[in-house]
């Protein structure tokens, strides 16, 4: 990967970049999130006291069985 993804590519893009680098579309997104996060960090000369970023990323986890809910 090149780190040259944007929000603005379409999830077809986001699909075949996230196929070649053996991952899915959230997780490639989640990369993304955090290296934006550190080079805004870094730009913004934020202090290290608290170098932990944490999000909540939702996930589907029902089964083929769950599709009548």
């Amino acid at each position: 990967m090149d780190g040259s993804t944007s929000p603005s590519l379409s999830l077809k893009k986001w699909s075949a970049m996230a196929k070649a680098a053996g991952a899915g579309v959230n997780s490639l997104m989640l990369r993304d999130f955090f290296l934006a996060m550190r080079d805004w960090n870094l730009q913004h000369k934020a202090p290290e006291r608290n170098k932990w970023i944490r999000m909540v990323q939702p996930i589907n986890i029902r089964s083929e069985e769950d599709l009548h809910l």
